[in-house]
């Protein structure tokens, strides 16, 4: 007997759910791996190749991406919105293949540059918005943070294999065949996310399906997506529950700006540090492959970091956590400073960095989002993040600087444990203040719902949507 259609249906979800969140992992280990992992390996290379460029040259390259990243994303996130991930994470594969096509090329700074520009237009839809917009839009409720936890490990994953494998090409032949599987891999997954991508109905139709036939909440479980949960209504809380609509007193509040900064400090940890692990290892008398092995080792923590950052968010939430974490960051940097040459040291301090390294990029936004609130969430994380702009350009200068002028980046990761420092205590500050009332749209009561809808609609209706 064949089975029911409600049924094989049901499996079919499944399988693309399943088939679609391992190909968005896929794309965004695989981007992050190639930039932020294993430009540290392109940095010493160059140093020889180019003898005239200095290390805060070569840096400014890195700076470029992840400024331009930072601008063209809500280009990205626009259109994503309007004609899908499938189009706008084709294309954005497409840009960066270009760019490290023309890396391949390169024989002058100038030239080095568009590079990375070219791949860092494409770096926010591919590794930053993708993943999100198929994990969100085939889940729903509980089950979102655990498969994003399991997504998002994949840039670790993709990064400890994209690191091994540019280290083996460079041994091997040079730079420039590195940038060729590069581009080659990338424009593969471009052609191979376009095809195999899926994504479910829109949940907003899937509800209209549902009511049509007078099906009850329970029954949710029938529905195309098995996987969509319904939220419980929840306690009331003092930001998140009720709207801030109020933009101008929302930002020029303490809380905000203390939040902000805190954030800025947290993500220093990706342009000034992790993107010179290599580099600095190498000064100290590491060789290029024994660099990339303890980058590696890093990756592997990271993957760990996620899930136990993941847990402890729950528990301690996520400012604690991300408090926790940069604490862990600036013991570890502060410790390698002091230590002398290449030894087993290091090794250590680097995975107890990564560790907590691994950690930072899941709880960012969730901590934002307790800030905020779901309904207001992209709005002020956005513009948030338009000051990592500067963490991008200030990091791999002043890693480059420390470098050019000491001949170690020690100095510039002794700084960083620094600049920890000062986010731990605004994120402490930021937790003991709270929005003024005329931030809110209803400073007595929450007004978020639309009139004649019962709170349990509303929250339905926000945690499908």
């Amino acid at each position: 007997m064949s089975e029911p259609t409600g049924t094989a249906e049901r499996k079919l979800s499944r399988i693309q759910a399943i088939q679609s969140c391992i190909l968005a992992g896929l794309v965004s280990g695989t981007i992050i791996g190639s930039l932020n992992y294993s430009f540290g390996v392109f940095v010493p290379v160059w140093s020889e190749v180019f003898d005239d460029w200095s290390r805060t040259e070569i840096n400014v390259a890195f700076s470029i991406s992840q400024i331009v990243s930072s601008l063209f994303a809500p280009i990205a996130g626009h259109y994503m919105d309007k004609y899908s991930v499938r189009p706008v994470v084709s294309l954005s594969l497409v840009l960066s293949s270009s760019g490290y096509l023309v890396l391949s090329l390169t024989k002058s700074l100038p030239i080095l540059y568009i590079a990375y520009f070219l791949v860092g237009i494409g770096y926010p839809g591919a590794a930053l918005l993708g993943p999100g917009k198929v994990v969100g839009q085939w889940f729903t409720g509980k089950r979102r943070g655990r498969v994003m936890g399991f997504v998002s490990s994949s840039n670790n994953i993709g990064g400890l294999i994209m690191t091994q494998l540019s280290t083996f090409i460079i041994l091997k032949s040079n730079f420039r065949w590195a940038a060729a599987f590069f581009c080659i891999l990338l424009a593969f997954l471009s052609i191979i996310y376009f095809i195999f991508i899926r994504l479910p109905a829109s949940p907003d139709k899937a509800v209209k399906v549902q009511a049509n036939q007078s099906r009850t909440t329970s029954s949710l479980e029938d529905c195309d997506t098995e996987d969509v949960e319904v939220a419980e209504p929840q306690p009331k809380q003092k930001s998140c529950d009720r709207s801030l609509v109020n933009t101008r007193i929302v930002l020029t509040s303490p809380k905000f700006l203390l939040t902000t900064l805190g954030y800025f400090c947290a993500f220093w940890t990706y342009t000034g540090v992790f993107s010179n692990l290599i580099p600095a290892l190498i000064a100290e008398g590491f060789t290029e492959q024994e660099g990339a092995n303890i980058q590696s080792a890093v990756a592997i923590s990271g993957i760990f970091s996620k899930l136990i950052c993941g847990f402890l968010s729950e528990r301690l939430g996520a400012r604690i956590t991300l408090m926790l974490v940069m604490s862990v960051q600036a013991v570890t940097l502060i410790v390698f400073k002091l230590l002398q040459g290449p030894g087993l040291g290091y090794w250590i301090s680097c995975i107890i960095y990564g560790l907590s390294f691994g950690g930072v990029g899941v709880l960012l936004p969730l901590a934002a989002l307790d800030v905020f609130g779901t309904q207001v969430f992209s709005r002020y994380y956005g513009m948030q993040n338009v000051t990592f702009i500067v963490s991008a350009l200030l990091g791999p200068v002043a890693a480059g600087q420390s470098f050019d002028r000491s001949g170690s980046y020690k100095n510039a990761f002794l700084g960083a444990g620094g600049i920890f420092g000062l986010g731990i205590l605004s994120l402490y500050l930021s937790g003991r203040l709270d929005f003024p009332e005329m931030a809110y749209a209803n400073p007595m009561e929450n007004s978020s719902a639309q009139p004649g809808k019962t709170e349990t609609e509303e929250t339905n209706k926000i945690d499908l949507q």
